[in-house]
């Protein structure tokens, strides 16, 4: 999912291994302070928070219980990407 205030080439990209709860939540307050300081307002950096958890929990449950969220931001823009490595 893709929050965009500005068009503009990624600036930074971190990647955040998730493997439980406790990564989960750290993965949620880094999107959401990410996205703050991008920028994004407040309703749709909720909206992506949301996404990213409801993603990202069905990747611990579903798959190999382990994910990756990977956010690249530019000014204005967050770009989360979940993925993990359990059956397609």
């Amino acid at each position: 999912m893709t929050a965009h205030h500005a068009s503009q080439p990624p600036s930074r990209r971190v990647t955040l291994p998730v493997r439980g709860p406790h990564d989960l939540s750290w993965a949620r307050a880094t999107v959401n302070d990410t996205a703050t300081a991008a920028g994004i307002d407040e309703h749709r950096a909720a909206k992506l928070i949301l996404a990213v958890t409801e993603i990202t929990t069905n990747a611990l449950i579903h798959a190999d219980g382990a994910a990756h969220v990977e956010i690249i931001t530019t000014i204005g823009s967050v770009t989360v990407e979940i993925s993990d490595h359990g059956p397609a």
